[in-house]
């Protein structure tokens, strides 16, 4: 991950950050109340907006490696439709413990606000140094591509980074051609084992066909 990847993960992260915070925060008033007070607070009318919020962020905009490190900012489960089931899964449980739930709320708050000052501190420190995206960009208009493993898989050797190395030899020619360019018109600037293995850079033609295939 660049460092402009990093500072559009936390531009995007800052985006949903007070409206989601502030609705896990209505939550919890509710679940707070009702794990303290015997006076009990219906918790639907503040469990139904979280969701709805949750369900329409645009997880689609990032990329697999801000998703990796939503994940170890151990947020990836609190934001996005990945979040909205996890607070219906535990404010609708069958076996609801007031308690409990408003406990998980609670962490929950202080997690997404603990990832939000992270990034912002991130941000911060990029600002500073006056980088200029244009100056660091790909030459000729060419855009940087990631192309890595979902879920578990990955290269651990020498046999399996050649028969993906053959795969994807196929398919970034096939992709070139269709774009009529020739094949060594994309550049290998980066490799690596674990989840990323190849990076990239390609036209925009062929990188909107790498798109429609990943």
């Amino acid at each position: 991950m660049d460092i402009f990847e990093l500072y559009d993960l936390a531009t995007w992260y800052k985006t949903y950050l007070k409206p989601m915070r502030a609705l896990y925060t209505e939550l919890h008033t509710a679940t707070n109340n009702n794990a303290t007070q015997p006076t009990k607070m219906p918790i639907e009318a503040h469990l139904s907006p979280l969701v709805q919020f949750l369900s329409e962020i645009a997880m689609g905009q990032l990329s697999l490696q801000q998703l990796a490190l939503l994940r170890d900012l151990e947020v990836q489960g609190l934001v996005g439709p990945e979040g909205a089931r996890w607070i219906e899964s535990i404010v609708r449980a069958e076996a609801y413990d007031p308690a409990t739930t408003n406990q998980n709320v609670a962490d929950a708050i202080e997690a997404i606000t603990a990832a939000g000052q992270k990034l912002s501190g991130y941000t911060a420190a990029v600002d500073q140094l006056g980088l200029d995206r244009a100056e660091v960009s790909d030459e000729d208009g060419r855009i940087t591509v990631r192309i890595g493993f979902r879920n578990d898989a990955s290269i651990r050797n020498v046999k399996d980074w050649k028969t993906s190395a053959d795969d994807w030899y196929q398919i970034v020619r096939g992709l070139a051609m269709m774009s009529k360019e020739a094949p060594e018109d994309a550049k290998v600037i980066g490799a690596s084992t674990g989840s990323v293995i190849l990076v990239l850079s390609v036209t925009y033609a062929v990188s909107r066909l790498l798109a429609t295939i990943a």
